[in-house]
């Protein structure tokens, strides 16, 4: 399937004579539509001035009279997908501290081609990323779409604090994101008074409040304080009725970021995608060469945080899958 995965952006230019080039239809694919329902076979998906107008079986959907018609017969059209938990902008290659406008488009543009249509970005994000943001509602949008936290919250006081969450609100972000961990015991969590203080002057701001978290009983504090999102899974214990209760009441997005896991001890040896054509189309040469060095796969190998994430892991997919 994932070879004939059909990438559809809203960006569609096709050359088909006298049609009407506003009104595409795309015919013959199977369409999986997300909500659970069987994937249907021979499917129409008709595209109005770059909007998704009509879509379903052959024998259901009416192709407007002059539409051009586009045959993708063996192929599959889904929905765009989302990622809800990334970061967008710093990076190039390996290396951080790269942020820029530009970077930030190819990097949503990157998303795209692979069918990510909409990212959350949960920190890290400046001005440029939020004038990126505010330029993409229209329908010739040719990267995937961008949500932005702005700066994560930091501070050892309540007040120094806030004043990170209110620059981040005159920048306009959709988030307001904090950390709550100790990476693996080698820094200190930020304190209950802190993070209380940054929920409460979110929510005056009417900003929802995503928390960076790693222990059970962390979650649950930060449920009972307010937030809205819980960013990455439980990883220190299993998850039990008390929390699934408070989410449930809350309403809480829980966002499990296992990749973030599997990122962090993945390379310690050659990775089965690094000889799949689908990843390979926007892999940098460069990068799988460096990732491919024996000695930086044996160094991750000895890495004390590489294997405790990589052991964290398993708690969190069994915790991901009870919730």
């Amino acid at each position: 399937m994932r070879a004939g995965l059909l990438l559809l952006s809203l960006a569609l230019t096709v050359s088909c004579g006298e049609a009407d080039e506003s009104i595409v239809a795309y015919v013959g694919a199977t369409l999986i539509d997300g909500t659970g329902a069987a994937p249907v076979p021979n499917a129409v998906l008709v595209v109005a001035e770059g909007r998704v107008s009509d879509v379903g079986p052959a024998s259901e959907v009416r192709i407007p009279r002059g539409a051009a018609k586009v045959d993708i017969s063996g192929r599959y059209v889904m929905p765009g997908l989302v990622n809800a938990h990334a970061h967008v902008g710093d990076t190039r290659g390996l290396e951080s501290g790269h942020y820029s406008e530009a970077n930030v488009l190819d990097q949503l543009r990157v998303y795209a081609r692979y069918g990510v249509t909409t990212v959350v970005s949960l920190g890290d994000d400046r001005e440029a990323g939020v004038r990126v943001r505010d330029a993409q509602a229209v329908p010739t949008l040719d990267r995937a779409r961008l949500i932005v936290a702005g700066t994560v919250v930091t501070g050892d006081t309540p007040e120094a604090a806030v004043a990170v969450v209110e620059t981040n609100a005159r920048m306009g972000v959709d988030f307001i994101k904090f950390r709550v961990d100790d990476n693996l015991g080698t820094t200190v969590k930020m304190s209950p008074a802190v993070y209380e203080a940054v929920i409460t002057r979110a929510d005056e701001l009417g900003i929802p409040v995503a928390a960076h978290i790693y222990y059970l009983d962390d979650t649950k504090d930060l449920v009972r304080a307010g937030i809205d999102f819980v960013a990455h899974s439980v990883r220190d214990l299993p998850v039990d009725d008390e929390l699934m209760a408070m989410l449930r009441e809350s309403r809480a997005c829980y966002c499990a970021t296992l990749m973030r896991e599997v990122s962090t001890y993945v390379y310690e040896s050659k990775p089965a995608f690094f000889d799949d054509p689908f990843f390979l189309a926007e892999a940098d040469p460069e990068v799988l060469a460096i990732l491919s060095d024996p000695a930086r796969q044996a160094s991750i190998r000895r890495d004390r945080a590489a294997q405790m994430y990589k052991a964290a892991l398993e708690t969190a997919k069994r915790n991901l899958a009870r919730l």
